[in-house]
């Protein structure tokens, strides 16, 4: 006797191809929402003096290293008075989904945190304004490598 191989009917394909259906939905909305957290905190930063605030928004491009600091050097050259850099934005908990994408080796991480004062705590955040006799735009790099320089020693 010949046993003839057991065929799946319609009703077993149409549980196969929906079970397929709703795990690939929910791994696309998985994978979504992760690329949205995945790209960390953005972090805002003011000057001691509390005339300057930047911060990052990183999905358009505006990080640390290349908006902040720069800014930060070109607003520290005009001031009247010495001032330093301060992070606002306290470190999220660990258990969170921001964690998940953040270096805190990164060196905005090791800016120390105070509370906001000035434009930054009533969120107005001047961003980059070079004023008369400010350095050029290779000082200005060359600076940003010696604070970033600092910033890795203190952390």
């Amino acid at each position: 006797m010949t046993t003839e191989p057991c065929q799946p009917t319609l009703l077993t394909l149409a549980k196969y191809v929906l079970a397929t259906l709703v795990v690939g939905a929910a791994a696309v909305v998985i994978g979504l929402w992760l690329m949205l957290q995945g790209r960390g905190t953005d972090v805002a930063f003011q000057s001691s003096d509390g005339r300057w605030a930047d911060m990052e928004v990183q999905f358009k491009g505006r990080s640390f290293e290349k908006v902040i600091l720069p800014g930060f050097i070109s607003y520290r050259a005009c001031a009247s008075e010495p001032v330093s850099l301060q992070r606002v934005t306290k470190r999220p908990p660990f258990f969170s989904t921001e964690t998940l994408f953040n270096d805190y080796g990164d060196s905005k991480w090791a800016v120390p945190e105070a509370a906001a004062i000035g434009v930054a705590a009533r969120g107005e955040f001047t961003g980059f304004a070079p004023c008369r006799g400010s350095l050029s735009h290779e000082q200005v790099l060359a600076e940003v490598a010696v604070y970033a320089a600092e910033l890795s020693h203190n952390k």
